[in-house]
């Protein structure tokens, strides 16, 4: 598992320390990298997610499995700090972190006791956890983003009838619609909004065994098939570039790591690494345009960072093992 963020010249990743259960950050603020063990109290750091605050120091939401809980770590003055966010249950899986614009942080995540999907937003003194969905099994692969007035959109599985649903926040109450329910779709959900707050996921079709991508339109949700080249679509990362055009990273069965973007002529996909992966993808685009694509390498079981340009060369680079 492994995550990726950027503010200003800080980059940060989070990832799963899969042989001794911890979970790690790697730090990059000019052109060194520092790793640093963010929680090793029991097996940590699964289905883990991070983001940056104004000054660029990191907080990780990540599923404790020894103790079937919620934690959340945050960087303080250069010492890690540890809480429990959620401890009613097996909770914690699947987690999904975003901060508001006081650099509040909110997290959706699965209730894997109940089948359920919640919501914990910290308000600066304490937690306020509501459960989102409970309509049959749902809540796993959760992707969270805020629109620009703090407003929650959550993607997510309908494990139940095997659908994508996305619920959003509406005054005091969570709006819930069905996006894709062709077939088995909605694993491996990725959310972003565009610059006026559209919501567009990438996911993946385990009936056709395909990447695709769904955006609203306004009045309904426009659905293409990104890749069905292979058994693709697995541990989709989606992000939007300045102009709003979609960039996916993904997996295509077994092992192999790739790129979609899509221009004028539609979508165009490609190899960023030859390598043997496994596990989670995380994509991000820095200020100067570079594509950062996090992957483990399961070979050389070590965390790697791919840099490049779409459909360029891309320079595996190891910062961490």
């Amino acid at each position: 598992d492994n995550a990726l963020a950027q503010r200003g010249s800080v980059l940060a990743a989070s990832y799963t320390d899969a042989a001794h259960g911890d979970l790690r950050v790697a730090l990059r603020n000019g052109d060194d990298w520092t790793v640093e063990i963010a929680d090793s109290n029991g097996d940590v750091g699964r289905f883990n997610d991070i983001a940056l605050d104004r000054q660029g120091s990191p907080l990780v939401s990540y599923y404790a499995t020894t103790y079937g809980n919620l934690k959340l770590a945050q960087r303080v003055d250069g010492r890690w700090q540890r809480s429990t966010v959620d401890s009613v249950g097996d909770v914690g899986a699947h987690t999904s972190l975003a901060l508001d614009r006081q650099d509040r942080p909110r997290i959706s995540y699965y209730d894997a006791t109940n089948g359920d999907l919640r919501y914990a937003a910290w308000d600066g003194s304490r937690w306020t956890i509501e459960t989102v969905d409970t309509a049959g099994d749902v809540g796993r692969f959760t992707s969270l983003a805020l629109d620009r007035n703090d407003t929650p959109y959550i993607a997510y599985y309908d494990a139940t009838n095997g659908d994508l649903k996305l619920s959003r926040r509406y005054s005091s109450q969570w709006l819930v619609e069905t996006v894709d329910s062709t077939g088995d779709v909605g694993q491996y959900a990725s959310l972003a909004l565009d610059s006026v707050g559209v919501p567009v996921i990438s996911y993946y079709d385990a009936t056709a065994g395909d990447l695709k991508l769904a955006r609203w339109t306004g009045d309904l949700w426009m659905i293409e098939r990104v890749d069905a080249e292979g058994d693709a679509g697995t541990f989709s990362s989606l992000t939007l570039d300045a102009s709003g055009q979609p960039l996916v990273s993904y997996h295509v069965m077994p092992d192999k790591l790739k790129l979609a973007t899509r221009g004028a002529a539609g979508w165009m996909t490609g190899a960023v690494s030859s390598r043997s992966v496994s596990g989670d993808t995380s994509l991000l685009i820095t200020p100067q345009h570079t594509l950062l694509v996090g992957f483990y390498d399961s070979r050389e079981r070590q965390f790697r960072l791919a840099s490049g340009a779409p459909h360029g060369a891309y320079l595996p680079l190891v910062i961490a093992q």
